[in-house]
């Protein structure tokens, strides 16, 4: 009986090279999780904002603007509290009658606003039929897009 031979799929280690080297981090490179990035616009009436990325593309070049980030109402809030901090400095204080006492700058300066430094987190699936409370269809097979971004947490104020 003669000897079996032995097979060798990929001798030269080509395919596992190019799935180790190529394969892998171009996949890799498009599924987004969160970045950091910088608010360049924001409309507190929709509760969207922009929000330009702070790392660099490899060539040096600063990457495209994400459009219509999603704020949450907990960021909003913060805004909120300032504002009437900000009122309500030298204003008659409701119960004791006296001026409210001044809101520290500590305080003040931690509003949410364009030019923050911002936490951006980005959806597992498409957000675009997402209106608040309800549960919303999803159309498409699109997932970690940068397309369907969220403020997460603010970084610096």
């Amino acid at each position: 009986m003669p000897k079996p031979r032995k097979k060798s799929v990929d001798p030269n280690n080509k395919l596992v090279n190019f799935l180790d080297d190529e394969f892998l981090p171009m996949l890799a490179s498009q599924v987004h999780t969160h970045l950091i990035g910088r608010v360049i616009s924001y409309n507190k009436e929709k509760a969207v904002c922009d929000v330009q990325p702070l790392a660099l593309q490899s060539d040096g070049d600063k990457r495209a603007p994400l459009a219509n980030v999603i704020v949450p109402d907990n960021i909003n809030m913060i805004n909120d509290i300032v504002e009437f901090a900000k009122w309500a400095n030298g204003h008659t204080h409701p119960t004791v009658g006296g001026p409210t006492p001044a809101m520290p700058e500590a305080i003040l300066k931690h509003s949410f606003k364009v030019g923050s430094v911002v936490w951006v987190g980005i959806a597992d699936t498409e957000l675009d039929n997402w209106t608040g409370k309800s549960n919303f269809k999803i159309e498409t097979k699109r997932q970690h897009s940068v397309n369907d971004a969220v403020v997460e947490e603010v970084l610096k104020p």
